[in-house]
């Protein structure tokens, strides 16, 4: 048995690790976002300078140092970005549940 990185790029916390692509193996690649979310009708100057703050953070080596040593890497992304990758993966997921009903 080998093992794999659930990733499309090797893992900076795991780099000697090949992910599952690099093996050869059709994986989609769902990952555990942890997602800020705002109630509807938010005045965009609000969203905003929250995503500011939160990149700052984000931005910040001790930040950094604190969930490395939780076995993560920091992240940051807007939140039409992180829309669009959620949606990507249930997207992905969604192809893999259906071929598998099929069978």
């Amino acid at each position: 048995m080998r093992a794999a990185v659930l990733a499309v790029d090797r893992d900076a916390l795991a780099s000697d690790v090949p992910p599952f692509a690099e093996q050869g193996y059709d994986f989609p690649i769902v990952s555990s976002p942890i997602v800020l979310y705002e109630l509807k009708g938010v005045a965009p100057e609000i969203t905003t300078g929250i995503e500011g703050a939160v990149a700052e953070i984000v931005a910040e080596p001790e930040f950094a140092e604190f969930v490395t040593a939780k076995g993560t890497l920091p992240l940051y992304r807007t939140g039409a970005e992180i829309k669009a990758a959620v949606r990507a993966m249930q997207n992905a997921v969604t192809s893999v549940i259906n071929a598998l009903k099929s069978n």
